[in-house]
């Protein structure tokens, strides 16, 4: 139960801040229940000592009215607040899902590769993943939950007035029931806990089973078996903790069954007694037998709601940690990046891995000059990308600093200084848009199309353009449009390569977009690409050394550390590790063809 009440308070101030109208319908419902769950049980009792006494007809008919027009009252009022409960409660669910979903697509992006946030971010999601539980299942609960204490409290003190010994025959049954319901809550909690890594593991097989774009590795390398076998795993997985829980439900269910019956025994047996002996009339005992019954259930009712109550609460705490979790670039206040980028310097840095306990970068000391094209080399492994990283501040250095000017990079908006970049990733994805946005990434009519169109030019895409039925609007994938088409892993290259043009930032980033080709096709597109930047300061990432000969500067990585860098006739006449993996790639293509 650990911060139970700052839950909730967290829970109703969000229903105060996004729909105060709720917070007045969860209270207005509570009286409406406690009239729904009281007029049976009182008004009937009148009804039937008037018949069995010879009252006049004119007053037992009032209460049959009485009884009718109540009823059917509370019930319809129930039934219209009950509804628009439901409305309102799941529009505040989908308000959380958006901050929440804000708060994760704005986190630090090294946080994206830390296991313990993903986990955590995972767990908070119970919180707003459905209608029955989380903070709208709570909120469900407690449109219940005052009528049915209430109900408790008043119809309690009435059966302890009658019988005492039935009052504390319940109470045992119930403090049994919640001891049974609280530990049934506890264990399936601890299961469901287990079983986040795994429904992670299973996201990510089921993710790949619906994208086609593995489908050419799963048909060619025949992975099915493998695929469906890992799914097997996990589902049995899954099954092994769904089958705990249901065993023990299952368990306290028939407890409950057993429970049930011996308080109908008892009830019975005692006001029966009560008759016989003349203690009550045959109308209270219709009204005190309802009456047990009502209190029973509301106290169960009430026993269940708490439990669930403290279950979900343990959801909403993990939906609070992560909401609450320093996962963001925010700052009072930012320094401005300076008008021209003249110069970025690293100082000293060194980065290091979530959980790694050897440093990727080790004390990197470097400067780019403005309009400079720089090779960043070395083996896989090397720290190129992770180089690029710290310089696009997708990740931030364990030790040193990085400046822009004499401005250092720590103190700078991510947002202002991603305005400074177009980067061109190994790996690029192709949205289900149109292809004009796919190249602009804006809104359509935020989209300059003769803009798209120069660049798709400038990269050799015109040709394909011009055999798409609706040219640069064309929609693309068929996700969404039946008419979507594919492009092709090198036509996809190339589309990235206009979005980057299409940005036109200062500081261009290729992070090894070809790696897939040969080393000769990697040429040719690294020096179209430089052709296309003259003035801009552009970083060629490449394992192959042969494909950066034309930059101005090369840096050569090994093992985190910068070991070499100068031109490349510069490092081959040092005759030094850049020279020697440079003669041993270069067997590998026939001489003349470099």
């Amino acid at each position: 139960m650990e911060g139970l009440w700052n839950n909730l308070a967290y829970i109703f101030r969000s229903v105060k801040k996004h729909d105060k109208l709720l917070l007045f319908f969860l209270v207005i419902n509570n009286f409406a229940m406690l009239l729904n769950i009281t007029l049976p049980v009182i008004l009937p009792r009148y009804i039937i000592d008037g018949l069995i006494d010879g009252k006049d007809y004119n007053v037992v008919l009032n209460y049959v009215l009485l009884f009718a027009v109540g009823t059917i009252a509370a019930s319809s009022l129930t039934y219209l607040l009950k509804s628009s409960i439901y409305v309102r409660s799941m529009t505040l669910r989908f308000k959380l899902i958006v901050e929440s979903g804000q708060k994760f697509i704005t986190m630090k992006y090294m946080h994206f590769e830390n296991p313990d946030v993903l986990d955590l971010s995972k767990r908070g999601d119970r919180a707003t993943e459905n209608n029955a539980s989380g903070i709208e299942g709570i909120l469900h609960r407690l449109a219940n939950y005052g009528a049915n204490l209430l109900t408790v409290l008043v119809l309690g003190m009435s059966i302890l007035s009658v019988n005492i010994l039935v009052t504390l025959f319940c109470i045992v049954l119930l403090a049994f029931t919640y001891f049974i319901s609280s530990k049934a809550g506890k264990y399936e909690k601890k299961v469901q806990d287990e079983l986040v890594t795994t429904q992670r593991k299973w996201n990510y097989i089921i993710g790949i089973l619906s994208d086609t774009a593995y489908y050419k590795d799963i048909f060619i390398f025949n992975m099915q078996k493998m695929i469906f076998g890992k799914l097997s795993l996990l589902g049995n997985e899954k099954r092994k903790g769904f089958q705990k829980t249901n065993d023990r439900n299952c368990l306290k269910n028939n407890v409950f069954s057993v429970l049930s019956a011996m308080q109908q025994m008892v009830i019975y047996i005692v006001f029966s007694t009560l008759v016989f002996k003349r203690i009550i009339t045959i109308g209270q005992y219709t009204m005190y037998v309802a009456a047990v019954y009502a209190f029973y259930s509301a106290a169960s009712q009430t026993i269940n709601d708490t439990v669930f109550i403290v279950q979900q609460n343990e959801y909403v705490k993990d939906f609070r940690a992560f909401m609450d979790l320093d996962v963001r670039d925010e700052k009072a206040q930012y320094a401005p990046l300076p008008e021209a980028i003249n110069e970025i310097t690293l100082k000293n840095v060194s980065f290091r891995y979530h959980n790694q306990t050897v440093d990727a970068l080790y004390n990197i000391s470097v400067s780019f000059k403005k309009n400079e094209k720089i090779a960043i080399v070395g083996l896989n492994g090397a720290g190129k990308t992770t180089l690029i990283k710290l310089l696009t501040k997708l990740y931030e250095p364990s030790m040193g600093d990085v400046y822009f000017n004499d401005v250092n990079l720590a103190d700078v908006s991510r947002l202002e200084l991603y305005d400074q970049f177009s980067v061109v990733f190994q790996e690029s994805n192709l949205f289900s848009f149109t292809l004009a946005e796919n190249v602009s990434l804006k809104p359509l009519r935020y989209t300059d199309i003769d803009r798209v169109k120069h660049c798709l030019e400038q990269v050799g895409l015109s040709e394909t353009v011009a055999k798409l039925p609706k040219g640069v609007l064309q929609p693309m994938l068929k996700i969404i449009d039946d008419d979507g088409v594919e492009f092709s892993g090198g036509e996809l290259q190339k589309l990235s390569l206009a979005r980057a043009l299409y940005k036109d930032a200062p500081i261009m980033i290729l992070d090894e977009p070809t790696a897939s080709y040969d080393a000769l096709a990697e040429e040719r597109i690294y020096k179209m690409f430089n052709e296309l930047t003259q003035n801009k300061t552009v970083f060629y990432i490449s394992h192959r050394l042969a494909s950066t000969r034309f930059c101005d500067r090369i840096i050569m990585l090994e093992n985190g550390k910068i070991v070499e860098q100068g031109s490349h006739d510069d490092l081959i006449k040092q005759n030094g590790k850049y020279a020697s993996l440079f003669r041993v790639q270069s067997q590998y293509y026939k001489e003349g063809e470099l």
